[in-house]
């Protein structure tokens, strides 16, 4: 664990902002949610600091107590990075089954929930708010602060999804102001380039990533990574997990599913696997992107075909755009510009799974 318990101190109050009000119904609430945060915290006897660097930002998880921090950490361990003076994102996080700290009562109803969970009223340019029913998690992000408040009402009951991609719904706010955007797919490479495997849940993503993980190729992400478009667009890693229906898993890829974390919960979970764990080589930070792949299972031969800019924002954004909160035309715009930029290839998959890593390379030091 890279932290401590230290005393919790109650920090000054920012400045009103130009663009909201102090007084607005969303930073009242925020800056209220925040004393739940202080008093769950000393509840706890102290808070426990963690640090991440992502995509070359320093981010702060503070933690009311330890009760959640294996469960959020997990899937980072690959990015924890040294205790610093200075961080880019402060997220402080707690749960009431171990603090005794409930969630501020809310402001809002059920029927003000939209279905990203984003809250009807809650949502300015300065504070982001959702609430997710499923997962029973309260999101905050105070934009100008940059700081964010999650909650959730018992560590021990956070769905495995959660657990395999912590926080997403924060780290896509706060990334979108930085110039960066999370998007739904996988990454694989070198650390001269890689390509980014996008395409709904079920399309063969992760079956190429795991598959990849196993040969010289080097792992950033299965669901999610951090994109940077620019002169040469980049994805940066951001979990260290891998997920997939475990019976494919124990047919296809025997040594993926002797990993899998919840294999007691196959009937009702995908398979779980924190790749960090047990492939701490491969796992890559970033890299160039030279490529966007979209699989297709087809049962013929393991084969490429090239791919129009159409076809692959057709591919990218539909899921990005309904999974994340928040996501809007702006996110649109970036991944419209990033498939202008990057080339795009159909991976049809058949049975020779063994070629997947040699195409892929092959892919990656093809001349564009």
């Amino acid at each position: 664990m890279n932290g401590k318990f230290v005393e919790p101190s109650r920090a000054a109050r920012a400045s009103d902002s130009a663009a909201e009000n102090q007084n607005s119904p969303p930073v009242t609430y925020f800056n209220n949610l925040s004393d739940s945060y202080l008093s769950a915290a000393a509840s706890a006897g102290g808070q426990v600091e963690y640090f991440l660097s992502v995509a070359g930002y320093t981010i702060k998880l503070c933690f009311a107590g330890p009760a959640l921090v294996r469960h959020i950490t997990r899937a980072l361990e690959h990015l924890a990075s040294d205790s610093v003076t200075r961080t880019d994102l402060t997220v402080c996080l707690w749960d009431s089954a171990s603090t005794s700290v409930k969630m501020l009562p809310p402001e809002w109803g059920p029927g003000d929930i939209a279905a990203r969970g984003e809250i009807k009223g809650y949502n300015t340019a300065r504070i982001h708010t959702a609430y997710h029913l499923g997962a029973d998690t309260l999101n905050m992000l105070d934009a100008d602060r940059n700081l964010a408040l999650f909650w959730t009402r018992d560590a021990g009951r956070i769905p495995y999804y959660e657990k395999g991609a912590p926080l997403r719904t924060i780290l896509n706010w706060w990334a979108c102001g930085h110039r960066l955007q999370l998007v739904h797919a996988a990454a694989v490479g070198t650390t001269d380039g890689g390509v980014l495997i996008a395409g709904r849940g079920g399309s063969g993503k992760s079956t190429i990533a795991l598959t990849c993980i196993n040969s010289g190729l080097i792992y950033a992400g299965d669901d999610y990574v951090v994109i940077e478009n620019g002169p040469r667009p980049h994805a940066f890693s951001l979990y260290s997990t891998g997920k997939a229906d475990t019976e494919h898993l124990k047919d296809k890829l025997p040594a993926m599913f002797s990993c899998v974390s919840n294999a007691g919960e196959a009937e009702t979970e995908k398979g779980l696997i924190f790749l960090n764990e047990h492939y701490p080589d491969r796992i890559a930070k970033g890299f160039p992107i030279k490529a966007i792949l979209l699989p297709h299972i087809a049962g013929r031969e393991t084969r490429l075909q090239k791919a129009s800019p159409a076809e692959v924002l057709t591919a990218l954004a539909p899921s990005t755009l309904f999974q994340l909160a928040g996501a809007d035309h702006e996110v649109f715009r970036r991944l419209s510009e990033l498939v202008r930029q990057v080339p795009g290839y159909i991976m049809e998959i058949g049975a020779e799974l063994n070629r997947i890593p040699e195409m892929v390379s092959g892919l990656i030091s093809r001349k564009q």
